[in-house]
């Protein structure tokens, strides 16, 4: 039986948070894709201070910024690189750039001959 370690008050919140992050247009688009017919020179302006790239810009600013956070996900990333499904993924990982740093060998020294 897997052994969880977490808080679900803790995924709940993130869950929630995900949601309010996901981007809803406020208009519809049209046939040749623009989502308005307003002026581009108004593109930005008000939001761009907090807009990000979504969740993935979100868990970015979040981790540069709160310490305590990027340790409970260092912590997160170092039992899973222990865990047997982080050992296979660490495992391939290292075979690509294996192969990566043979074949680039093999082109250097033909370039060489």
């Amino acid at each position: 039986m897997l052994n969880s370690n977490f808080d679900p008050s803790i995924v709940r919140r993130a869950s929630q948070e995900k949601r309010e992050l996901e981007e809803h247009p406020a208009s519809g688009f049209t046939a040749s894709g623009s989502g308005s017919n307003g002026s581009s020179r108004d593109l930005g302006q008000g939001t761009a201070k907090t807009r990000m790239a979504g969740p993935g810009g979100a868990f970015a600013r979040r981790m540069m910024e709160d310490p305590e956070f990027a340790t409970d996900i260092t912590g997160w990333r170092n039992m899973y690189n222990q865990s047997p499904p982080g050992i296979e993924f660490n495992a391939s990982m290292m075979n690509q750039e294996s192969q990566k740093m043979d074949v680039q060998t093999q082109s250097s020294e033909m370039g060489a001959a």
